[in-house]
């Protein structure tokens, strides 16, 4: 039997067995010893009754209907193949999507059709096919758009590309260079004249002058020329090849340049033309003058073989260290010419 005694320490209560009354034991909240003595156990009075219950009624219980499942709605399949709401197959709208990358097939059966080829290169047409099908499969995918809708914008699109597309492939070849001029770096070629007498890179065709005096050197005569005007964004370049037969072929290379040079200074006494100058790695015997001002000039002459040849740079810009200049007059060879 359990008895109640009190901690002398914490003054908490604790139950011990009865044979350890009299005997010290440990205290289990503050672990103090102490000798257990009974408490004794305050008289409680007794409950008061309890009430006697209500007396019960019959409750009569109501049934309950079993849940009813709810309904679900079948998953509506969306697919690239479903009908929009006109019932226009999705697959349709791409297919006329796809319509501008056949442009390129102008360019391979156009020569045959035709009998001429385009100006421009292959990669022309691949370029705005790729780009027009782009444009028309975004506006395919616009959700937002019926289908009717979606159907104009793309035949519009693809409308405009294949006018687009014969307008290049009719394009003249002098259009072409315009248009290089006015958006882009023009692509320099190879230029042999009429005789194959030499070769220049330049930065286009160039157009034959008419017969009379060429460049800026009176002494050089019956020369037949060449002259192309490059216009960029930034500048303006006047690019001059001429070329004849040597006036003085008997004369040696120092005394004959020593007189295009005074024929050069004599033809613009108002500027001062640089004393004449040969380029490193040119092999034919040649000079070279700066001529200042506003427009500026630089002039190579060169001698081989019995002929004269000239070649010219004119442009605000221009000087002998210019990027255009020395691509234009180094690329120059006279036919014939050692390597």
């Amino acid at each position: 039997m359990a008895v109640v005694v009190r901690c002398t320490g914490c003054g908490g209560l604790a139950r011990v067995g009865h044979e350890a009354v009299g005997l010290l034991v440990v205290c289990p909240r503050c672990h103090n010893p102490f000798l257990a003595d009974p408490v004794p156990e305050p008289v409680s009075p007794a409950p008061a009754p309890a009430p006697p219950p209500p007396p019960s009624r019959p409750v009569r219980a109501m049934p309950v209907a079993p849940p009813q499942p709810r309904r679900r709605r079948p998953p509506v399949e969306v697919t690239d193949h479903a009908p929009p709401a006109d019932g226009v197959p999705f697959s349709v709208i791409i297919g006329l999507a796809l319509l501008p990358l056949t442009i390129p097939m102008l360019w391979l059966i156009g020569p045959v059709a035709v009998g001429n080829p385009s100006a421009l290169t292959l990669a022309t047409p691949v370029s705005l096919a790729v780009a027009a099908a782009v444009l028309c499969l975004a506006v395919a995918y616009t959700v937002d758009w019926t289908a009717a809708t979606r159907i104009k914008g793309v035949l519009t699109l693809v409308g405009l590309a294949f006018l687009t597309g014969l307008f290049l492939y009719f394009m003249k070849r002098d259009w072409a260079e315009w248009f290089q001029t006015k958006l882009g770096e023009t692509e320099w070629q190879l230029f042999v004249p009429d005789d194959d007498s030499y070769t220049v890179e330049l930065p286009g065709h160039p157009t034959r002058l008419p017969p009379g005096p060429v460049g800026p050197v009176p002494a050089l005569k019956q020369l037949t020329g060449y002259q192309l005007t490059a216009k960029k964004s930034t500048r303006t370049d006047v690019f001059l090849v001429a070329a004849g037969p040597d006036h003085d072929p008997q004369a040696g290379d120092a005394a004959w340049f020593a007189a295009v040079g005074q024929a050069l200074k004599d033809a613009h006494p108002d500027a001062a033309v640089t004393a004449a100058q040969t380029v490193e790695g040119v092999t034919t015997p040649h000079r070279q003058w700066e001529i200042p001002g506003n427009e500026r000039r630089v002039v190579r002459v060169l001698r081989s073989n019995g002929r004269v040849y000239l070649l010219t740079v004119q442009g605000r810009r221009v000087s002998a260290r210019d990027e255009h200049a020395t691509r234009f007059l180094d690329s120059f060879a006279p036919a014939g010419a050692a390597d």
